[in-house]
């Protein structure tokens, strides 16, 4: 999964938005976005802000 949170940061930052990226990658928005937030907080060296909750790929 890291491939595809890498994924979901470079489509965000080419633009689309967080659905748009969640369709790309055929997850729901909300696993989308988190993949972006973990990504960016990453780079920041900063805590996920998701790291205490798990992750759920079901609508």
């Amino acid at each position: 999964m890291i491939g595809e949170s890498r994924k979901a940061l470079t489509l965000f930052r080419q633009g689309l938005d967080t659905l748009a990226v969640a369709n790309k990658l055929n997850v729901p928005e909300r696993v989308a976005e988190k993949w972006i937030s973990e990504q960016r907080s990453a780079e920041l060296d900063l805590p996920s802000p998701y790291k205490d909750r798990p992750a759920r790929l079901s609508a």
